[in-house]
């Protein structure tokens, strides 16, 4: 049962109105596809130091045959674990390596923090339909979101999957204290986050 927001006047209250949003927001999702024993089958592609930061880009699996593009960012002389951040970037077309986006990473991690970036889909590396939509990646995106509808689905739970896969890992990473991860995003990454 929802409960009407302006009703809200105690704690009590807004923990049932937040409960009450979250199991709405899921139920219209349906089940999100993550499954944390899937192996990651992560891979560093490319390795490389600058900066102070040692940068790599990598490759992780969300979801069976399905991988995900991402850029991880390590101070390079840390001599412990560090927490862990998850970038989720905005809708520019160069995903996780637009300037601005690379900016922030490499601002977090100089300050003492480990950051993933990943490619969401239709954007940087992930573009499915480069030949159709060389623009703008939303347009991808709805592309690919009125298929899902018309199967009677959503394309943001396998947003969510693509971020939960994520988070596992930077658990996954020596460098990483698993413990301590938080999120972070502009524009459609800081919707997600």
């Amino acid at each position: 049962m929802r409960i009407n927001q302006n009703k809200i006047k105690t704690k009590e209250d807004f923990l049932k109105y937040q409960e009450s949003s979250k199991k709405a927001f899921l139920k219209s999702m349906g089940k999100i596809p993550y499954d944390n024993k899937l192996p990651l089958n992560a891979e560093v592609v490319k390795s490389e130091v600058y900066d102070g930061l040692r940068i790599e880009n990598v490759l992780f699996q969300s979801r069976k045959n399905v991988y995900v593009t991402a850029t991880f960012y390590v101070p390079e002389n840390a001599k412990e674990k560090l927490p862990g951040i998850l970038m989720q970037c905005g809708h520019a077309g160069e995903g996780r390596l637009f300037y601005g986006y690379r900016r922030v990473c490499t601002t977090i991690a100089k300050s003492g923090l480990c950051v993933l970036a990943i490619d969401p889909m239709g954007q940087g590396e992930r573009q499915s339909y480069p030949e159709l939509f060389t623009d703008s990646p939303t347009k991808e995106h709805q592309y690919c979101g009125d298929q899902c509808l018309l199967a009677g689905s959503v394309l943001t739970k396998y947003f969510i999957a693509d971020a939960m896969r994520g988070i596992d890992y930077l658990q996954s990473r020596a460098e990483v204290d698993a413990d301590k991860i938080g999120a972070t995003g502009s524009s459609g990454g800081g919707t997600m986050t």
